[in-house]
């Protein structure tokens, strides 16, 4: 047998390069009596497919994505971050996670992303205070205040772009960059994924 290639797009459900298989006999017989529909037609999307353009991340428009489309707004709310355990998050910032108030702002344009993150943290109880107490390396306030008695606030941003593109949907939309906070940068991406999910 022989292989003809008529697209090398990968085939999202195979995983791999869509092919057409075709009998050799066959495609003499073809030739010979000037039935060559299957060859031309394979000749013809190898034409397309040199002629088209690779994808441009600057012409990524992530407000075509509903996901995207739906992180433009702003949101006031209180809010929770939780360990592996189950348990509320512990750090060397000595205020508590489990119960916080925070301001959020997205906004798409062209082909980037940012968001703006304002959280206001409660003041730390005593447990936590003698936590941090304990290790003279861990201060129990950051700026000024006493623990347990004043919280805090910290600012995040995120500035992220298409930093590349592709012609299968199944990796349409996704984003790189920075997320940047007072204990500094930190790479992020983000990916579609299902039906209004991102990750």
């Amino acid at each position: 047998q022989t292989e003809l290639i008529f697209d090398d797009t990968p085939a999202f459900a195979l995983g791999g390069p869509a092919t057409l298989l075709f009998d050799s006999a066959k495609a003499q017989a073809q030739a010979e009596t000037g039935d060559n529909t299957r060859l031309l037609r394979g000749k013809r999307k190898e034409g397309k497919k040199k002629d088209r353009k690779p994808c441009d991340p600057s012409d990524v428009v992530l407000a075509d994505y509903p996901q995207w489309n739906a992180e433009k707004g702003y949101w006031i709310g209180e809010y929770s971050f939780y360990g592996p355990d189950g348990k509320p998050y512990a750090s060397a910032w000595p205020y508590e996670y489990d119960a916080y108030k925070g301001f959020i702002t997205g906004n798409v344009e062209g082909n980037a992303y940012r968001q703006r993150n304002v959280f206001f943290y409660p003041p730390a109880r005593n447990s936590t205070c003698e936590r941090f107490n304990l290790d003279p390396n861990l201060p129990n306030v950051t700026g000024d205040g006493e623990c347990g008695v004043n919280g805090n606030s910290v600012v995040f941003f995120a500035d992220q772009e298409a930093t590349t593109c592709s012609d299968n949907p199944e990796l349409a939309g996704d984003v790189n960059g920075p997320f940047i906070s007072q204990f500094g940068p930190l790479p992020t991406s983000t990916e579609l994924v299902g039906d209004g999910n991102a990750l």
